[in-house]
């Protein structure tokens, strides 16, 4: 069932187009959601309670969807990134503790939403993703976006870790094109 329709069965028989979309993505959410909020700090029922919050956020938030903006799955999959964060940077809040390494990965976060900032900067990025393939730009979504490591991407997208590493290494060098000096 292509996105379009799946969006159409939302507004038609919302319970089962719920649980089509929940079926489809759920795997999705919980990989995104389960490298971002990792043991000790959390458990398999705080990763399971953040997909539920994403899919319910999802819910809300149907009627945004636009699909001339990106597909369905991007835009679960921001969601779960961004409610995995949200849930890390509320525990790093009120345990006052923040690991070297996820305090890298949030500093990076804040330089990396610095960088494109501006309006045109972003638009000038999402037109040149979209310029992409299909298949080239959900790779550079995932490892650039949603910071999956190379060795799951092949998993899910069902390619070899070499062939994600070579065809993301192409992607990059089409985007630097299209983007010229920014």
């Amino acid at each position: 069932m292509t996105e379009e329709k799946l969006k159409r069965l939302l507004n038609d028989a919302p319970d089962k187009g719920m649980r089509l979309v929940i079926e489809r993505y759920s795997g999705l959410v919980i990989s995104i959601i389960g490298a971002r909020l990792r043991p000790p700090a959390f458990s398999g029922s705080d990763v399971e309670e953040c997909a539920a919050e994403t899919f319910a956020e999802f819910w809300r938030d149907r009627d945004g969807f636009d699909p001339s903006k990106g597909s369905m799955r991007s835009w679960i999959a921001r969601l779960a990134s961004n409610n995995a964060n949200d849930r890390l940077r509320r525990y790093y809040r009120e345990s006052g503790n923040v690991p070297l390494d996820e305090g890298a990965d949030i500093a990076e976060e804040r330089r990396i939403e610095d960088a494109i900032e501006s309006r045109e900067e972003r638009a000038a990025l999402v037109s040149a993703l979209n310029s992409l393939g299909r298949k080239d730009r959900e790779l550079i979504t995932r490892k650039f976006f949603l910071g999956q490591p190379s060795k799951q991407i092949a998993s899910d997208m069902g390619m070899t870790v070499s062939n994600v590493d070579t065809r993301t290494h192409r992607a990059i060098k089409k985007l630097r094109e299209k983007l010229g000096d920014m």
